[in-house]
């Protein structure tokens, strides 16, 4: 069988951290060990709420660097097993565009032929919407939720649940003096980059509303760099080299995720309202400038059920 390290060490030198992976014996059978992973530190009350952890009655949010450790993998450009080849690639450009498929990422080159006076400033998107790769499924089945499915206990039922934590990791170069678009949809929040590399600048936008900006910094994505884009805990952020260029985190209120729900959102300061939709997660877009993307990988946050205890509470005591 797997054989496992375990150090021993660390934990009577210091106190446990939050989403550090423990082993102990498993209480209803000693021979055994459980693995797991602590959410509720000594005092604090923990409850689950649509996925999410919360403590004393706040959400509890990670870092990028802890959410790397944890990210679950949705999709990886370079792979691509048998039953996924006879179904529609899950990022797909809209309508005419200039993106093409380079077997592990994809390409966007401006076409003048379709710039119009009209058409200088539209954006072409290619967008993220996640297929099953079931053999149960059909080839033309249409786009489906994020959900927190797993590839074992296959044979537990349960209803799965949407999963509005995700991460985009590609490598990404542009060239040129227009600007690069990336747009992630949660269930409930518009989140939008509006970039331009050239000149070392950038927007951050939530729900139309102008959150962060980076000005007059050193050009950026100029040679292929590896870009994340990242929607985490009803947190945002663009990560390019390991750096923090842009982000976001709301202010919030105890029992905020309680009040989580669709609802509509601006795409701009000036836009008229649309219904957010989780289909279609992520995109990229392109005005006026070539862009060379790379090992495309889009991860997902773990979906926390519900708390089941004997007393039928929906929060513990850690």
């Amino acid at each position: 069988g797997d054989r496992l390290l375990i150090d021993k060490l660390t934990l009577a030198l210091r106190p446990p951290r939050r989403w550090e992976v423990v082993v102990f014996r498993c209480p209803r059978r000693a021979s055994q060990y459980c693995i797991k992973r602590i959410v509720g530190l000594p005092g604090e009350t923990v409850q689950i709420v649509k996925g999410e952890v919360l403590v004393n009655g706040r959400r509890v949010r990670k870092s990028l660097s802890q959410f790397r450790k944890m990210a679950i993998l949705v999709h990886d450009t370079r792979f691509r097993h048998g039953a996924q080849r006879q179904r529609p690639w899950p990022w797909q450009a809209t309508g005419e565009t200039g993106w093409r498929s380079t077997g592990a990422g994809f390409r966007y080159v401006p076409d003048a032929s379709r710039q119009t006076p009209e058409k200088t400033r539209q954006v072409e998107w290619l967008e993220f919407q996640y297929r099953s790769g079931s053999p149960a499924k059909p080839p033309d089945a249409g786009p489906i939720l994020v959900s927190d499915d797993y590839g074992y206990n296959q044979s537990l039922s349960r209803p799965l649940q949407e999963v509005n934590d995700l991460l985009l990791v590609c490598r990404v170069k542009v060239s040129g003096a227009g600007e690069l678009y990336l747009r992630a949809a949660t269930a409930d929040r518009l989140f939008e980059a509006r970039l331009q590399p050239a000149a070392g600048s950038g927007q951050l936008y939530a729900d139309g509303n102008l959150v962060d900006q980076l000005v007059d910094r050193e050009p950026f994505l100029g040679g292929p760099q590896l870009l994340e884009w990242t929607t985490i805990d009803g947190t945002c952020r663009l990560v390019v080299d390991g750096r923090l260029l842009l982000g976001y985190t709301p202010a919030e209120r105890a029992g905020d995720a309680r009040r989580r729900g669709t609802t509509a959102v601006a795409t701009g300061k000036t836009a008229e309202p649309v219904a957010v939709s989780s289909l279609w997660p992520l995109g990229i877009g392109a005005v006026n400038v070539e862009v060379e993307t790379a090992n495309l990988q889009v991860y997902r946050d773990v979906y926390y059920t519900k708390l089941r205890t004997a007393a039928g509470r929906d929060r513990v005591k850690a």
